[in-house]
């Protein structure tokens, strides 16, 4: 069985600060990434997961601006296209609306999983009259 590492023992001062701080950030980051998954790539990380991250209970919390972005609805989930249609706010889905419009005419140049993806996202929407 491996032996723990004495942090205080194995670090200085300083490098310990650096690590909190590496630790701060990092809540940072997420916590932007849960409002503004459209700023994963600026934040080093990839609007796929930062989407794929949020919760579909808490994606009513990600702002409108967002779903502007085809890389942001494309990568939602079908619990989370639900729960905006129940939840979210008029912008948030006027946004999403939008932007499923503009990936809808570009369906015959988009990759078969991004293809099954949309169709998923459609079937959905298609479900909830506040989307049509």
């Amino acid at each position: 069985m491996e032996k723990g590492i004495d942090v205080e023992a194995e670090l200085k001062p300083e490098q310990l600060k650096l690590a909190a701080n590496a630790v701060q950030a990092a809540r940072k980051q997420k916590s932007i990434l849960e409002k503004r998954p459209d700023l994963a790539k600026i934040l080093g990380s990839e609007i796929d997961k930062a989407i794929g991250a949020i919760a579909a209970k808490n994606i009513t919390n990600v702002s409108d601006k967002a779903f502007n972005k085809e890389s942001v609805v494309i990568n939602m989930n079908v619990s989370q296209i639900k729960k905006l249609g129940t939840d979210g706010s008029s912008e948030q889905v006027n946004a999403v609306k939008k932007t499923v419009d503009a990936l809808k005419a570009k369906r015959s140049a988009m990759p078969p999983d991004e293809q099954k993806k949309l169709s998923a996202i459609e079937s959905e929407m298609n479900k909830n009259p506040v989307w049509q």
